[in-house]
């Protein structure tokens, strides 16, 4: 359990084993930065999450493995009237029960995020899984990654369209999931610009009025269906 802010930094790969419970738990201060860098985390198949964060300023993590838990590989769910922050780099999320990576925050403030380089792969329920309650909104860009072989690529969920989610997709691949993109109810917001959305059984899928939206320069093609472009397509400003 991690109770301040701290920064810790394997070597190659320091690896850490959890066949129960969370690997990684964090309850941090609310104006504390965590950092988490070159480590394998293995939940030999029955560990509860591989990062859970509930608590603190930000979570930065870098160059690591996460892998084989029951249910999410990294589980963000800070409840907080200021502003929170997840940044993921140069990962491997793989192999879990539930998600990938799960973002599912509550109270007052905003949660932003970035994902650059990240490898979601193989996750039961899916990929990345972004939720926002009725008084969080959630801004999350993702870059230069891939969310491969999971039930949901790329899933935003907000019910409301005052404190909205919305995720940013560029330069990335999406593929071989069941669905890859889908935006669930009126505030939830997909855009997606540079990107590859190919094998997926349905390549976008809006449910309860959630929006996916595509610039002119993806390429959206080799699914079961809906291949074609999400309408309005969003133009450069």
């Amino acid at each position: 359990t991690i109770s301040k802010a701290i920064s810790i930094q394997g070597h190659g790969y320091s690896g850490i084993s959890a066949p129960s419970g969370d690997a990684i738990t964090i309850n941090a201060g609310p104006t504390d930065k965590i950092n988490l860098r070159g480590l394998l985390i293995d939940g030999v198949a029955t560990g509860g999450n591989g990062i859970k964060f509930n608590t603190g300023a930000s979570l930065n993590i870098q160059d690591s493995l996460i892998r084989n838990f029951s249910s999410n590989g990294i589980d963000f769910v800070p409840n907080t009237s200021g502003l929170s922050q997840i940044l993921v780099s140069n990962t491997l999320v793989s192999e879990n029960g539930t998600y990938g990576i799960s973002i599912a925050t509550a109270g007052s403030g905003t949660t932003t995020g970035v994902l650059d380089h990240v490898q979601i792969e193989n996750n039961v329920t899916g990929g990345l899984f972004v939720s926002g309650s009725s008084t969080q909104t959630v801004n999350v860009t993702v870059s230069d990654s891939v969310s491969a072989n999971n039930q949901g690529g790329i899933v935003a969920q907000s019910n409301t369209a005052v404190n909205p989610v919305n995720i940013m997709v560029r330069n990335s691949t999406i593929a071989n999931n069941t669905s890859g993109l889908l935006a669930n109810l009126s505030g939830a917001t997909i855009r997606v610009t540079r990107s590859t959305i190919t094998g997926n059984s349905s390549a976008w899928a809006t449910v309860g009025g959630g929006s996916v939206t595509s610039y002119v320069d993806n390429n959206i093609d080799g699914n079961t269906s809906f291949n074609a472009a999400p309408p309005n397509t969003l133009v450069y400003k």
